[in-house]
């Protein structure tokens, strides 16, 4: 092959360049169109972690407090939580001891009107549903 053949053999291998352009651009059209027609709005990646990193287990004075959330973690994460217990196995139903623990926070609570409102606030099913079968409560002021 001559080295005009040779050329044309690696543009016609590699593409031209402003094809591709031309082809991104075109998909890229394609894909908004269709977000548009769906309705669906995109929500940048930055954003989205912003989000979670407003949840907070140690609220301060200056925090402004939305909505409480009740969850289970192994204690080693949550042991700076200001509202913590300790789930061990026992004998005691899931009901009791959510009513302890609910308890337990209210006394903790006191001092924060504020607080106090968002843990009352928390409905008991999701709070029980959130616990194990059969256990106890080991905390401080039990």
């Amino acid at each position: 092959m001559d080295e005009l053949d040779e050329n044309i053999f690696q543009n016609q291998e590699m593409g031209d360049p402003e094809d591709e352009l031309d082809n991104e651009d075109t998909e890229s059209m394609a894909v908004r169109q269709i977000l548009k027609d769906e309705d669906i709005t995109l929500v940048p990646e930055a954003q989205d972690v912003a989000e979670i990193d407003k949840l907070t287990g140690v609220p301060h004075r200056k925090d402004v407090l939305m909505f409480s959330i009740p969850m289970l973690a192994p204690y080693a994460t949550i042991m700076n939580f200001k509202y913590k217990v300790k789930l061990t196995p026992g004998t005691q139903k899931r009901g009791r001891v959510q009513k302890n623990i609910k308890d337990l926070f209210m006394k903790t609570a006191k001092e924060s009107k504020v607080e106090t409102q968002h843990l009352k606030s928390i409905p008991d099913t999701d709070m029980t549903m959130s616990l194990i079968n059969n256990c106890k409560v080991a905390a401080a002021g039990l």
